[in-house]
């Protein structure tokens, strides 16, 4: 604690300069380094998220209110005769989380004693019955527009006792429900839907790691630094977990049929230990995650299309309603990534007509074709940084990347305001089948997304999103920065001791120079500059240039040969880190094996020994 201390009293206190995601974080250098995560975060949220006077009431004010109408409902009594409390619901969600706004259930059709298909039930928290319109909740929840998930702290959308209370669905606990019960056929075609107003009790809260440990016959998998055993499943548990899992390798069949768009991504967890970050894990993509990620889609399209349906007009236009649109390619990165693909001998349909499926076939030839690992992840990156952005849209909700000619988020209600006003929606349609404006049970102000309700939650969308980036990023570059910190300080401890034991002995000893810290990387595509490598322990991903790599890479990137590629992509590298400044976002790598540049490097050297 005394080297770190002496550090950052030598150490110039460099203002927060970087602007992002269109706010300032006035932190010095001092602040990443002293501060420990839990309080960055608190304070970064409040750069993010001033205190804005104009707001009806406060937070304080608003969980008093959520906790007396609590109060004034559970006076309410409840008809349990039309319920699905028998129904042995399951909310999947990660080991972490406090707010289970959905569940899901399946069970086997059967026809002649053999399986025909699945009866799926997707249970959505009912929010709309406790948040009314034009509340001081509602409009809180609609100025903030979603939650906001920061690696050790969150922003609630709504208060507490309704995310974490009576909205939550907890396992032996009945709760207000909107169920959507969906039938489909042994390839994961949906043959008919309804949608139900119930109250359900959830039978138990597995996390992704009891799932995927039960559906992998027991398995150990690594959690924080440790072997993990599943928790005690009962049969029930068992029995329900197996069917949805067969449920949902049949929606992944339909999926890959429609063309939906199966890209890997690389995501990252931080193992935190007494409020700070002390390393990060690769995440890989689970069989928990598949089976929610499936029904929770399936829920999406089949809500879209009854809601497109029934607010139909009788010219033909449709009330407006947050959907989802995921418009597709960018012209120009089709034609760089057709370029791209014709050099791997990969063919591609024209540039002006790509559908889902052919980029679905892209993908399985670039799998099937034998270059090995390494070009389906070229292919893959290629076809991630080509696509655009899906966003809520109040004309048009066909989505691209799923392969839906109607898609809408409607499973997370507690965190998503567009969800919430889709479940109002929902209940009008449910309680008025004519579609008649007077028998409406939540006026249209509540659930009709006008033009500027569509640009608030875009705009809210697209500023959370960067700020999220932002705070990810520095949180993993604070902790490389204490990294290659310890290492050097841990290095001049041992030349020290060397020294001290030399001189008590008389024994002449060889001294070691100090080291550069290295770190592992992993080659994740080829341009025509450099690469870019994402690294093993951390999520900081950054391109190298040409000159500051080996030569051998620099020869694969001169020739730009398809087979040199694609043996180049995925391969792991030793780096050293040459420039490294948080405070204005500077990171650049060099190959271990060439030699430094000291004009970058010495400064920090010089004050990481000094005070070592």
């Amino acid at each position: 604690m005394a080297i770190k201390k002496n550090f950052l009293a030598s150490s110039q206190d460099t203002r927060r300069t970087q602007q992002a995601a269109g706010f300032r974080l006035p932190l010095s250098e001092n602040d990443y380094l002293t501060t420990s995560s839990r309080a960055l975060s608190q304070k970064m949220f409040q750069h993010a998220y001033p205190a804005n006077s104009s707001e009806p009431m406060t937070w304080k004010r608003i969980r008093g209110l959520a906790k007396s109408q609590l109060r004034e409902m559970r006076k309410v009594q409840k008809d349990e005769t039309q319920n699905f409390l028998d129904i042995p619901f399951l909310a999947i969600d990660p080991a972490n989380a406090h707010e289970h706004d959905d569940a899901i259930y399946a069970e086997p059709v059967y026809k002649d004693k053999k399986i025909k298909g699945y009866k799926l039930f997707v249970a959505i928290s009912n929010v709309a019955k406790h948040v009314p319109p034009d509340s001081p909740i509602d409009q809180a929840a609609k100025s903030l527009g979603f939650s906001v998930y920061n690696t050790l702290a969150v922003k609630r959308m709504l208060p507490g006792p309704l995310t974490n209370g009576i909205c939550s669905l907890k396992a032996g606990q009945a709760r207000d429900a909107v169920v959507i019960e969906i039938d489909i056929d042994l390839r994961g075609n949906v043959k008919e839907f309804v949608f139900h107003d119930r109250r359900i009790k959830v039978h138990a809260n597995p996390d992704y790691q009891n799932v995927d440990d039960f559906l992998q016959g027991g398995k150990e998998h690594e959690r924080e630094g440790k072997k993990h055993k599943h928790k005690r499943l009962d049969a029930k548990t068992k029995e329900t977990l197996k069917h949805l899992h067969d449920a949902a390798l049949c929606l992944k069949m339909a999926a890959k049929t429609r063309g939906e768009l199966d890209v890997p991504a690389t995501r990252f967890k931080p193992i935190i230990k007494r409020g700070e970050i002390v390393s990060y894990i690769e995440e890989k993509n689970d069989i928990g995650r598949m089976i929610v990620e499936n029904f929770m889609i399936t829920a999406g399209f089949v809500t879209a299309t009854a809601l497109i349906k029934h607010y139909t007009n009788y010219d033909g236009t449709v009330i407006h309603l947050p959907l989802r649109h995921h418009p597709g390619l960018h012209n120009e990165q089709v034609i760089r990534l057709a370029t791209q693909l014709e050099k791997l001998g990969i063919p591609t349909p024209d540039y002006d007509d790509w559908s889902p499926k052919d980029l679905a076939d892209i993908l399985d030839a670039a799998r099937t074709k034998k270059l090995g690992k390494q070009v389906e992840m070229l292919i893959a990156s290629e076809i991630q940084s080509s696509i655009q952005r899906a966003h809520y849209s109040g004309h048009t909700a066909t989505h691209f990347g799923l392969g839906l000619p109607a898609y809408g988020q409607v499973t997370s209600p507690l965190r998503r305001y567009a969800d919430l006003m889709l479940q109002r929606a929902t209940l009008n349609m449910l309680a008025n089948p004519t579609n008649d404006p007077e028998k409406h049970i939540y006026p249209e102000r509540g659930w009709r997304a006008d033009e500027g309700t569509i640009f608030h939650l875009r705009l809210q969308e697209d500023k959370i999103e960067a700020q999220q980036k932002a705070f990810d990023r520095v949180q993993a570059l604070t902790w490389l920065k204490k990294q290659e910190f310890s290492s050097y300080a841990q290095q001049k401890r041992a030349i020290q001791d060397a020294k001290n034991e030399a001189a008590k002995t008389g024994t002449p000893v060889r001294i070691e120079k100090i080291k550069p810290y290295t770190v592992e990387a992993r080659i994740e595509y080829v341009a025509d500059d450099g690469v870019i490598v994402q690294l093993l322990n951390c999520p900081i991903r950054e391109k190298i240039r040409r000159q500051d790599l080996a030569p051998s890479l620099q020869q694969v990137i001169r020739d730009q040969n398809p087979k040199n590629i694609a043996e180049t992509v995925g391969k792991t590298v030793k780096l050293t880190i040459e420039n490294f400044d948080i405070s204005e976002d500077i990171l650049s790598f060099r190959d271990a094996s060439l030699p430094r540049l000291a004009a970058t490097t010495a400064p920090f050297m010089q004050r990481a020994l000094r005070i070592a």
